[in-house]
């Protein structure tokens, strides 16, 4: 069966206007945690704390792909320079002992003309089914006080319905989570996106023979960083890009990113390898590299049209990510 997006509203058109919309909302949602924060300025709505970041990583595509797997960039045995960036998926930057989403960004640098964004986390679906769900509960959790938040629910359920309120908190919650290494950990990237010209698919980042936790690092607001940077100057982190090929609109569905694509259905086909090298990250080179790989704004839409991301919750993405990126750094 031959995969297709459905529009929100009934067209692109009708679609684009809520879109909008919910623009606006994050928006006020980044100025918002501003507030809380006490700051003046704001990276980025999500994932503002960096864990590790690195411009020297390298994708190597597999010398035995699929035929059909072999389109644009996606080449046998062929190699790309890489950026990475790991984060925590909070809004402000908080202690990385606590419980939380973390997420990573892959940039393959293809050509001086042409790269792709791989964004995904540590957590196989969204708590959200589409862009509507997300904005609405996002903006209800940030709220200042818990008895805002409570409250913000409370009017969620009136427009969500009570039991998708309780399936979003409870997936929320699930995803959320303390970690000991972000080498550790696999990523997915929830929504789906073109692979050529017939293919739709999800991928993982999973990680390749990883080592035990590289040092103890208890109660410090700063473990995952440490560890990861303890873990560098021993040896490389690897990580396996594998995708799952889209079935049908049931079994691996486009427009709803609540629902995991089961293995059992599409199995993960291993398509390259993404290599972090030994390097010392501590350095004050090491330092600058990351200013500058932190002030980047990575975007599942920084890509070409072969590798666009599909689905409701994706196309949202395009208009508020031009929007957060226009708001980041400015003053009150």
């Amino acid at each position: 069966m031959a995969w297709k997006e459905t529009y929100s509203g009934g067209s692109a058109e009708a679609e684009e206007i809520e879109f909008r919309g919910f623009a606006d909302d994050m928006l006020r949602l980044q100025v918002k945690q501003r507030e809380i924060a006490g700051v003046t300025a704001l990276d980025r709505a999500f994932h503002a704390k960096s864990l590790l970041a690195v411009d020297n990583a390298e994708l190597h595509f597999r010398p035995d792909l699929p035929a059909d797997l072999v389109t644009g960039f996606v080449q046998p045995d062929r190699k790309y320079p890489a950026i990475v960036r790991f984060s925590n998926g909070e809004g402000r930057v908080d202690r990385d002992d606590e419980p939380d989403v973390r997420g990573i960004a892959v940039r393959v640098k293809v050509s001086d003309h042409e790269e792709h964004d791989f964004l995904a986390t540590n957590f196989p679906v969204s708590h959200a089914r589409n862009a509507r769900q997300f904005v609405r509960i996002a903006l209800a959790a940030t709220e200042p006080t818990k008895a805002a938040q409570a409250m913000g629910l409370v009017k969620l359920s009136f427009q969500e319905g009570p039991f998708e309120v309780l399936r979003m908190v409870k997936n929320a919650k699930q995803a959320r989570r303390k970690i000991d290494s972000i080498a550790l950990e696999s990523y997915w990237s929830r929504g789906a996106l073109r692979w050529g010209p017939t293919l739709a698919v999800r991928f993982t980042i999973s990680p390749i023979e990883a080592a035990p936790v590289a040092g103890s690092f208890a109660n410090d607001r700063d473990a995952l960083s440490k560890e990861a940077a303890a873990r560098l100057a021993k040896g490389p982190i690897r990580f396996q890009l594998s995708i799952q090929r889209y079935v049908d609109d049931t079994k691996t569905p486009i427009e709803d990113t609540s629902i995991a694509w089961e293995l059992a259905s599409t199995p993960n086909v291993p398509v390259a390898t993404l290599t972090i090298p030994q390097q010392d990250i501590t350095s004050p080179e090491a330092g600058e590299k990351v200013r500058v790989i932190n002030a980047m704004s990575f975007t599942p839409w920084n890509t070409t049209d072969e590798f666009r991301p599909l689905g409701n919750l994706n196309r949202s993405r395009k208009m508020a990510y031009h929007a957060s990126v226009a708001l980041r750094n400015t003053k009150m």
